[in-house]
């Protein structure tokens, strides 16, 4: 693991195994475009910009009305936003969101916020407890991703960028990450 794979990685105990780790195999995450998708296998044809989010929770459910204005809102409208110069940076890329929610709540809000990239659901966890993904706890006690870009190359890490603190700065940081993977900064 190089120096420059861990830029912009503040030291946090909750992601420093990631670089360079394998993908979990044989996971199949549900897409809200009513498929199924294996990261590992998707990486070796293609790049893959994964965001990590969570949304609110109330009563043990997703709280929908309130997503909108919710910072997990601003971190999709922000990649949203920065879809087309991340393409343009890497052609290739596939451009994914993934969420612990459940296959129908993400479909809600892929169209709420008119989302130009489909979201994975990861809810029996079992992609995000293979790689050990950075948790969070929720209000009402159940566990949540941690915002977190990712970039998945040949069925590895290739680069993340953790902690984002500021969820309307995650599309340009992606880019950013994009540009250190390519080498054009």
């Amino acid at each position: 693991m190089s120096a420059d794979s861990t830029h912009a990685v503040e030291k946090d105990d909750a992601v420093f195994h990631l670089p360079g780790h394998p993908l979990p195999a044989l996971v199949t995450l549900d897409s809200t475009d009513g498929s199924g998708v294996d990261l590992f296998m998707l990486s070796l044809r293609r790049p893959v910009l994964l965001n990590l989010f969570s949304m609110p929770v109330r009563d043990g459910r997703v709280d929908l009305p309130s997503v909108a204005q919710h910072e997990c809102a601003q971190q999709l409208r922000s990649v949203n936003a920065e879809l087309d110069a991340l393409k343009q940076q890497m052609p290739e890329l596939a451009v994914l969101g993934l969420s612990l929610h459940a296959p129908e709540c993400l479909r809600r809000v892929r169209e709420d916020l008119q989302l130009r990239f489909e979201l994975l659901s990861d809810q029996q966890r079992a992609w995000t407890d293979k790689l050990e993904l950075p948790l969070q706890s929720q209000d009402d006690g159940s566990q949540a991703l941690r915002r977190c870009t990712m970039l998945l190359v040949e069925g590895q890490v290739s680069r993340l960028d953790f902690p984002l603190r500021q969820p309307s700065e995650v599309g340009r940081r992606a880019i950013e990450l994009l540009r250190r993977e390519t080498g054009t900064m």
